[in-house]
């Protein structure tokens, strides 16, 4: 585990570097319109990415299908070439994948960096001095929910990186905490619950999100570096680089902010806003640079 996450900054530039060869491997073969099938993953980040590029795609005359599917059974299935895309790739937290299936898919684009991923905890039910993961063997009884003598961790669904990168984190600080692991959406029905009866709780997280809209949290800083800043890629299955050489070169063009994504999150999550009205909206809005990624040169 520590090989495959020690060293961030040289995956990073693996990663960079996939990205140009995948781009130079395009093609400009014309193919027949077909169906474009993306991982549609059970995290509130990725509908932002998904429907703008499904009403770009379906304007270039393709059909888009959204396939729902875990991160880890959408890197499965992308490189069985059962799905084409996938938009919401957190690519550091699955460098096992990226290097076990590394000749049946490849990296075209880089949607956007910056993304804070890690263990947050809610100011207002936990105190001040506690700001890095080392310290919550100092807390265990604010995070035993049980009563068992250990605190609680809450992750995402099983098999997620962020879930294997929080193991890691407890095994490497010697936390007595077991990780709970559950999904984005059962964590935050927890975490409102917790907010309600003025309890605490350590749980995963990511921005861009819509509840730092909501509520005031604060990130636990790693000393063991083991959650670095990310980058979140599109992956697709490598035969798209032929058969598909127009959706790759949008994918590769295609870009966005974390501002934008949360924004766009928060509208669809909390005022309750139809999202593919919200895809809509930007892409009218920002017509001039959708149409500087479909040009041809």
């Amino acid at each position: 585990m520590k090989g495959m996450f020690g060293n961030w900054k040289l995956f990073i530039v693996l990663v960079l570097s996939l990205v140009l060869i995948a781009i130079t491997a395009c093609t400009s073969v014309e193919e027949e319109k077909t169906v474009i099938r993306m991982a549609d993953t059970p995290w509130s980040c990725t509908p932002p990415l998904n429907l703008r590029v499904k009403i770009i795609l379906e304007e270039m005359g393709y059909e888009v299908e959204l396939v729902s599917l875990s991160m880890d059974m959408a890197f499965n299935a992308v490189a069985a070439g059962e799905i084409d895309v996938i938009m919401d790739a957190w690519v550091l937290n699955y460098p096992e994948k990226l290097i076990g299936l590394g000749d049946t898919i490849a990296i075209v684009g880089l949607n956007y960096g910056n993304a804070i991923q890690g263990t947050f905890i809610p100011v207002a039910t936990t105190p001040l001095e506690l700001t890095t993961m080392d310290q919550l063997n100092d807390y265990i009884e604010l995070f035993d929910n049980d009563g068992d003598g250990r605190g609680e961790l809450y992750g995402l669904e099983p098999g997620t990186g962020g879930n294997r990168i929080q193991l890691l984190q407890i095994e490497r600080l010697g936390l007595n905490y077991d990780l709970v692991e559950s999904g984005e959406f059962a964590v935050i029905a927890e975490l409102e619950s917790r907010m309600t009866s003025g309890e605490a709780m350590a749980f995963q997280m990511w921005k861009p999100h819509w509840i730092f809209g909501k509520y005031d949290l604060r990130f636990l800083e790693d000393p063991t570096g083991s959650i670095p800043a990310s980058i979140v890629m599109t992956v697709v299955n490598e035969e798209l680089l032929q058969t598909a050489p127009d959706v790759c070169l949008l994918l590769n063009r295609f870009e966005t902010t974390v501002d934008e994504v949360s924004d766009m999150i928060y509208e669809a999550e909390v005022l309750g806003r139809d999202p593919m009205d919200i895809a809509q909206e930007w892409i009218e809005n920002n017509r001039d640079k959708v149409d500087e990624w479909l040009q041809v040169e």
